[in-house]
């Protein structure tokens, strides 16, 4: 009697296809998980792309985005915060000598605020110093720098002094007389322009124990515009020569006496608009200036 033969497929338990249903479900749902972090990670690096360099005026930055710092682009490169955002500063001239390389570095500045209400408005001196060469931070140390130089950079940091006084309504424009730093002209936005003598506070940022006045006072003041401005400088060649220009479209000359300016009567007036900006050029007097 032949034997009967078993069949090619056999009925499965209903609890082993569950089982099984459960399994494929849960591998699917790992290859998804997989496949959306390997999504993830290409859309990160698509995102880092190559580092370029940002250019003014011809790249432009999209919502959201932010600029890096790189900075082993600089020699030295600090930053410094005082109490209120100053739209304008001027390097003022020192007895350190000229054309200097070595570091730490030391400069002394002058600077004006634009703060949320008029009365805390500060013009200020300041000196930066301990100016350590930063060009190797984000960088690998380079084998040719001495491990002296590498010590001295860590262990030191940038220190900012600062002395102030009151200033009459927000600052829009500072400079310092190249012939002598401590003169300072301040444009305010209340449309004056100030003369101040900051002799005592460049003092004493170098001697600790030295008081300046708690509210120094403009040593002049011109009235002469009829609105603010943004436009002024000293002449480089011709001590205390001074101009400065406004939104009105005028451009005052105020000379130097004793005792303060005198402003010229008569304006500048090749001018339609606004006078953005002033430049000395030449050596002599009688040698034109450079308005825009």
């Amino acid at each position: 009697m032949p034997k009967k033969r078993k069949a090619a497929s056999q009925a499965v338990p209903e609890e082993e296809e569950e089982d099984d249903c459960q399994e494929e479900a849960e591998d699917e749902d790992e290859e998804e998980i997989v496949d959306a972090e390997a999504e993830e990670n290409e859309d990160e690096e698509e995102d880092e792309g190559p580092k370029m360099v940002w250019r003014p005026g011809v790249d432009t930055i999209e919502e959201g985005e932010q600029l890096d710092v790189e900075p082993g682009t600089y020699d030295m490169l600090h930053r410094a915060q005082v109490e209120w955002p100053c739209l304008s500063l001027d390097v003022v001239r020192d007895d350190l000598g000229a054309q200097r390389t070595s570091f730490p570095m030391t400069a002394y500045v002058v600077a004006g605020s634009q703060a949320s209400k008029t009365e805390d408005n500060r013009l200020y001196m300041m000196k930066w110093h301990k100016l350590y060469k930063t060009s190797k931070d984000g960088k690998e140390d380079d084998d040719d720098e001495s491990e002296e130089e590498e010590d001295s950079d860590d262990e030191h940091e940038a220190a900012l002094e600062s002395k102030t006084t009151p200033h009459p309504g927000g600052v829009n424009r500072v400079r310092s007389m190249p012939q002598a730093g401590h003169i300072v002209a301040t444009w305010a936005d209340t449309g004056k322009v100030h003369m101040w003598n900051l002799e005592a506070h460049r003092k004493a940022l170098d001697k600790s124990g030295d008081r300046v006045p708690p509210q120094a006072k403009p040593i002049f003041t011109s009235e002469a515009h009829k609105d603010e401005g943004f436009a002024m400088d000293f002449s480089p060649h011709d001590t205390g020569l001074f101009l400065s220009g406004g939104n009105d479209a005028l451009i005052m000359l105020a000379e130097p006496v004793p005792g303060g300016w005198k402003v010229n009567s008569e304006p500048f007036k090749m001018h339609k608009s606004s006078v953005e900006d002033v430049q000395r050029l030449g050596v002599a007097f009688f040698e034109p200036w450079l308005y825009s």
